[in-house]
């Protein structure tokens, strides 16, 4: 049976505390809006059976924000994960639904035609069968529709786990959230009255903490300089170029140097407390990444270390792009002199890239250009 997109559900995940940013994660904002509220307004648009937003933390404070067409389940044990939210989420829908189409409030890339995607493509599928997934640097995961045929599968969900897994099990149909890379570009000219909001930065902050890394080793730090005074340290280390003081928030990517196995037991110790597993657990893993480190050179493994900080680049760009904020790369920088003004090498760390991150001043006059890039056909080989 095909259904239209008036029987499905929308169940937002709202429950979590936040504990990176002081306050739940429901009150998230983005400019001026809360994120969870422009979420809500989007999903209206594709005009859902019903609207179910799961709260835990902050419950008292957030449901009467919330729109009286959305209707409020509460996760009384939301310390527990996030499962138990998407567990209550499934069996709180409605039982004329044919699926439910599951996201999480603090999910900054959403934009409303990528969700319009996913439901229009349940005109291809038995809906209450279906399994839909959002594609995205390389993986797959929320939003996503899960049909009601489903919904028994997630209930070995367990603690922090997210449906990833479940879903996994049942090779969903995946649609990329590509249309956002379009509007990631370079911008010459920052608007210096303009200043990121602080929830807003939090969110590209955990953009740049949670960027993926060779063996998860994370060898960066990054410097996130805001003080004027600084920048204007930091500016002639950068070839004077203006973006340096004029955009709200100048980001150093900064490398590991010389990396040593202190460097892997650190990962192990981090692995052990996050996942609640033992040292002897993680012997094999240990020993694999001491054999990769001690067949480089201190010049190969500075040189892997460099190339991981711009994985971190691309992802905080992404990000940037999809909240609003505007940002410029700048390889233009001199890295003894900026790591001599920011006393990296004494932390054990060496400058490669930077890049500004802002409001594009209304007088740039290159944000009308065309877009100059090749064809697809010239750049994509498939084989």
């Amino acid at each position: 049976m095909i259904v239209n997109n008036a029987e499905f559900s929308v169940a937002i995940l709202a429950a979590g505390q936040g504990r990176r940013f002081g306050y739940p994660k429901a009150l998230m904002r983005s400019e001026n809006e809360y994120l969870l509220l422009d979420l809500l307004k989007q999903v209206k648009s594709l005009n859902p059976l019903e609207t179910i937003v799961v709260l835990g933390s902050g419950q008292n404070i957030i449901k009467p924000m919330l729109p009286s067409w959305s209707r409020v389940v509460v996760n009384q044990q939301w310390q527990r994960g996030m499962s138990g939210s998407i567990q209550l989420a499934l069996k709180s829908t409605s039982l004329k639904s044919s699926g439910v189409l599951l996201m999480t409030c603090d999910q900054i890339l959403i934009q409303t035609d990528h969700l319009k995607r996913i439901t229009a493509s349940l005109s291809e599928f038995n809906s209450r069968s279906a399994c839909i997934a959002s594609s995205y640097n390389g993986t797959f995961g929320i939003p996503c529709y899960i049909g009601v045929n489903h919904f028994a599968l997630f209930d070995t969900l367990r603690g922090d786990h997210g449906a990833k897994s479940v879903l996994g099990s049942l090779n969903p149909t995946l649609v990329p959230m590509g249309e956002a890379f379009n509007d990631v570009d370079a911008t010459k000219k920052f608007d210096n009255s303009r200043i990121i909001p602080n929830d807003t930065w939090l969110a590209l902050e955990s953009a740049l903490v949670n960027t993926p890394s060779s063996f998860g080793i994370q060898p960066w730090k990054f410097i996130v300089v805001t003080q004027e005074t600084m920048k204007r340290k930091l500016q002639p280390a950068c070839y004077n170029q203006p973006q340096v003081v004029d955009a709200s928030h100048f980001v150093i990517f900064a490398y590991r140097i010389n990396m040593s196995h202190a460097d892997i037991d650190r990962l192990i110790d981090r692995i052990v407390s996050v996942r609640g597993v033992t040292k002897t657990d993680l012997v094999s893993y240990r020993d694999m990444m001491y054999g990769s480190l001690d067949r480089q050179s201190d010049k190969e493994r500075n040189n892997w270390n460099s190339r991981q900080c711009y994985i971190a680049l691309g992802q905080f760009m992404l990000a940037a792009s999809l909240v609003g904020v505007d940002t410029c790369p700048m390889e233009g920088i001199v890295p003894p002199e900026v790591d001599r003004i920011l006393g990296l090498n004494e932390l054990g760390y060496t400058a490669v890239v930077a890049c500004a991150a802002g409001y594009r001043s209304p007088g740039d006059t290159t944000a009308n250009f065309a877009k100059v890039r090749f064809p697809k056909e010239e750049v994509v080989i498939t084989r």
